[in-house]
C-alpha cells in the first residue's frame, strides 16, 4: 500500500520601502526540486528560482508569503502493518468507501488473529506452569519418602499432583484448538489482504 503525504512550507518575506517615492520590487524564491507553488503566482521563473514583482508605496512595508507543497510517497506491506494503524488509514476523510470498507476487514481480520495469538499462548503458558508445578510435586514427594512420619504429606501432594494432571488435558484442548483455528484466520487474512485494491 503506497500512502501520499503531503508538506506545505511557508517562507514569508518581510520588506519594506524606505524611498519617498512607490517602488516594483523583485524578490527571488529559491527554486527547489520537488516542491510546487500554493499561493503565489510568479512573474518570471529561471533555472534556479521564482521571481515575483511586489508593487510599494512610499514608506511601506508589506509581508509576502511564499507557500510550497511537498507530496511524500511512503509504501507499506498490509502485512506487517497493526490493527490500529490500519484503522488510522480507514478515518482518512480522502479514501474511498470501498478502500474503507476493504481496510476496515483487514483490520477486523488481523484482530481475531491476534485474539487467537493470545489465546494459544495463555494456554501454553498454563501448560508451561503445569508442567513447572508437577516437576516440583514429585521432587517432593521423592524427597518426603526418605522421611519417616511424613507418609500423610507425601498423601497431600500425590493428591496436589492428581489435581494438576486434570488440568493438563483441558490446556491441550485449548492449545490444539487455537492451533486449529490459526490456519483459517491467516488464509482468510491473506485473502483480504490479496483482494486489496482501491
Amino acid at each position: 500500500m503506497t500512502t501520499k503525504l503531503a508538506a506545505e512550507e511557508t517562507r514569508t518575506y518581510t520588506v519594506r520601502n524606505v524611498d519617498k517615492k512607490a517602488k516594483t520590487l523583485i524578490i527571488e524564491h529559491p527554486l527547489r526540486q520537488g516542491y510546487t507553488l500554493l499561493n503565489q503566482k510568479p512573474a518570471e521563473k529561471t533555472a534556479s528560482a521564482y521571481r515575483f514583482e511586489i508593487q510599494l508605496a512610499a514608506g511601506a512595508t508589506q509581508e509576502f508569503p511564499v507557500s510550497e507543497e511537498r507530496v511524500y510517497d511512503q509504501t507499506y506491506q498490509v502485512t506487517s502493518l497493526t490493527p490500529d494503524m490500519i484503522l488510522s488509514y480507514v478515518s482518512n476523510r480522502t479514501l474511498s468507501d470501498a478502500g474503507r470498507g476493504q481496510l476496515q476487514r483487514i483490520a477486523d481480520q488481523k484482530q481475531q488473529v491476534a485474539a487467537n495469538d493470545r489465546a494459544l499462548q495463555e494456554a501454553e503458558g498454563q501448560t508451561r506452569d503445569l508442567t513447572a508445578d508437577e516437576e516440583r510435586i514429585r521432587q517432593n514427594i521423592g524427597s518426603l519418602n526418605n522421611v519417616s512420619g511424613q507418609q500423610q504429606q507425601v498423601q497431600n501432594y500425590a493428591g496436589s499432583s492428581t489435581r494438576t494432571s486434570s488440568s493438563s488435558p483441558v490446556c491441550a484442548t485449548a492449545r490444539r484448538s487455537c492451533r486449529r483455528r490459526n490456519l483459517p484466520l491467516e488464509t482468510e487474512l491473506n485473502k483480504l489482504i490479496e483482494a486489496l485494491a482501491f
